[in-house]
């Protein structure tokens, strides 16, 4: 699955709601006490973000879009040039 162009036309409210608080580095547990939401529900939401975006953890989605914040552009991070380097 290509990188969405924005997040917001990707995932649904609650959806962005749960992204969003991974992104700030909350726990599973703390994201469904704070939301008012059974854990599995959370992990629920979790894999169909995973899906939607395309990737496969909660790693690789705050790699992907580690510039973004609550309230800003959620676009994905853009890949650094000194990234890879070869020796």
């Amino acid at each position: 699955m290509p990188v969405p162009t924005s997040v917001h036309l990707i995932l649904t409210p609650r959806e962005r709601e749960i992204f969003e608080s991974v992104l700030r580095g909350e726990t599973t547990r703390q994201i469904s006490v704070a939301l008012g939401l059974r854990y599995q529900t959370v992990k629920n939401y979790l894999t169909t973000i995973y899906d939607k975006l395309g990737v496969a953890n909660r790693i690789a989605l705050c790699a992907k879009f580690s510039q973004t914040v609550a309230g800003s552009s959620l676009e994905p991070a853009p890949a650094r040039a000194d990234a890879v380097t070869t020796k």
